[in-house]
């Protein structure tokens, strides 16, 4: 058990002291080896290296093709989280599940069944006599990464928007805002906590990838990287590119840190527990199920 000694200074058992000692060191090891083999190179050849333009090709590729991939799995799971928490559809739970169901299929297999299907000699020609247009570079990237990645921030919406207060939305309601402007007032900027560990776990499945960029010849960062390691003889420019990634991994973490400092969203008495208000869809119920 942690304690603090008289001086203040917090004493740790040894059974949790060296796991973290030993986690620690095999975190270090890779970065040690990276920052080591990237400053082989004298000056000139580094700046070489740093400074070419393929690498900031590279950095346009993984941040357009993370940003737009936040952009579309929050617009694939936001709905689906709304139309399976608050709305009055039937089969809920069937939707939940059909939600949650690519986390089940790697992302280079939905990347591989995509360029399957499509084609002159794909299933969906020879079953339709329709061709579809075979994906690849940025948006066939971007298709695949979205259908493998939406359930990560559908998970995250979903239970955000289950564990809300009802209490807000009535009190909004009593004020006489109209539903749009109670979601966008006042249930959205209660789900900042869960869009943004969501969105900051889909930024991370994007920029670690390797199997969808790599079969629709994307050049990202991992997948240049996987390249350089692998055809090149000089592992120098392939060190600093691994190095790139993990700034734009902390950079992200920090920008997530930055996001959530000092937000707060906790009732201030216990109250009384309340049903969720379920919204009737009418006449856009049709729509709500072909989505």
């Amino acid at each position: 058990m942690i304690r603090t000694t008289r001086k203040g200074i917090l004493a740790i058992p040894w059974y949790i002291l060296l796991p973290v000692l030993l986690v620690g060191t095999g975190v270090l090891v890779p970065l040690v080896y990276l920052i080591v083999r990237a400053f082989e190179a004298d000056t000139r050849t580094l700046s070489m290296i740093v400074f070419r333009p393929r690498t900031f090709t590279l950095f346009l590729n993984t941040v357009a093709l993370t940003a737009g991939v936040l952009v579309t799995t929050t617009l694939l799971s936001l709905p689906l989280a709304w139309l399976t928490t608050r709305s009055d559809m039937k089969g809920k739970k069937l939707f939940t599940l059909l939600g949650v169901l690519p986390l089940a299929i790697p992302g280079y297999v939905m990347a591989y069944a995509l360029l399957g299907m499509s084609g002159p000699y794909g299933t969906f020609a020879e079953v339709s006599g329709i061709i579809i247009p075979r994906p690849s570079g940025y948006w066939g990237s971007l298709l695949a990464l979205t259908l493998y990645l939406t359930p990560y921030l559908f998970i995250n919406l979903r239970a955000g928007l289950l564990g809300l207060d009802p209490a807000l939305e009535e009190t909004a309601q009593s004020f006489g805002y109209n539903p749009g402007r109670i979601f966008f007032n006042t249930v959205l900027p209660q789900l900042k906590p869960a869009l943004y560990s969501g969105g900051l776990l889909v930024a991370l499945h994007v920029l670690g990838d390797f199997g969808v960029v790599s079969l629709m010849r994307f050049e990202t960062f991992s997948y240049a990287l996987f390249l350089q390691y692998t055809a090149a003889f000089d592992r120098i420019y392939a060190a600093w590119l691994a190095i790139f990634l993990i700034l734009m991994t902390v950079s992200l973490l920090f920008v997530d840190a930055r996001l959530l400092r000092g937000l707060r969203l906790s009732r201030s008495g216990r109250g009384a527990a309340r049903h969720r208000r379920i919204v009737p869809l009418r006449s856009f119920k049709l729509p709500a199920y072909c989505f």
